[in-house]
């Protein structure tokens, strides 16, 4: 990650994703589909935002699914609905990209091959601004300097899947989350509503969390 030149230029990245260079994008890395299943929610609401000019900023959002999404039982992926209706979503919206991780193996959930390290520290450096939920990209991010929002709200499902095994509150007051959010590095939203004013936030003064984000 501390290594540039190993990275993609931002005109290569946005060729190997496929999406306008001409505008930037917002990064929403999803959480895994067994804790969290309102990842598609969120990107509606951004979505939502960014058709209706809602942002101060006019930009394109990139999906990125958790590996979990494609976790496999007995020859079968688990989690199929909830890739066909992200890719249905995507198709649906010229302002979204998805972003679906290569995974190498069908029998290790985690199996990816090592340009995924590489495509993904990419996508931290050249976005504007990412978005997750509880996850290591808080710290990731960081490192490049990135704006971060992190979801702390339960979203509503688009249909009737099975809820989540976690609350999100389980995450918030888990010690090591809590030191990111003690840190003053992340905005964090508690409530729908409030993400794309806090969006909105980051994006006018990308600089204003800067030093909590360097601890």
């Amino acid at each position: 990650y501390f290594k540039n030149d190993l990275l993609y230029s931002r005109d290569e990245l946005f060729s190997i994703l496929e999406i306008n260079n001409k505008l930037d994008f917002i990064f929403f890395a999803t959480k895994s589909p067994n804790c969290y299943v309102s990842n598609q929610y969120v990107s509606q609401l951004i979505l939502n935002a960014i058709n209706n000019k809602e942002l101060i900023k006019e930009c394109q959002l990139l999906v990125r699914l958790h590996p979990i999404y494609y976790r496999m039982h007995n020859s079968k992926q688990i989690y199929s609905n909830f890739i066909r209706d992200f890719e249905i979503l995507a198709n649906e919206n010229n302002r979204m990209t998805l972003n679906q991780p290569k995974i190498e193996s069908k029998s290790m959930n985690y199996a990816m091959p090592d340009d995924e390290i590489k495509l993904l520290s990419s996508i931290l450096k050249h976005s504007s601004l990412v978005v997750n939920i509880f996850s290591t990209l808080n710290i990731e991010a960081s490192i490049f300097d990135v704006p971060i929002v992190n979801i702390s709200f339960e979203g509503e499902m688009l249909e009737n899947f099975k809820k989540a095994r976690l609350n999100i509150d389980q995450d918030l007051n888990e010690t090591h989350n809590q030191r990111i959010v003690r840190s003053g590095g992340v905005n964090m939203v508690y409530e729908s509503q409030k993400l794309i004013p806090s969006i909105n936030e980051e994006l006018i003064n990308p600089n204003r969390r800067r030093l909590g984000r360097r601890k």
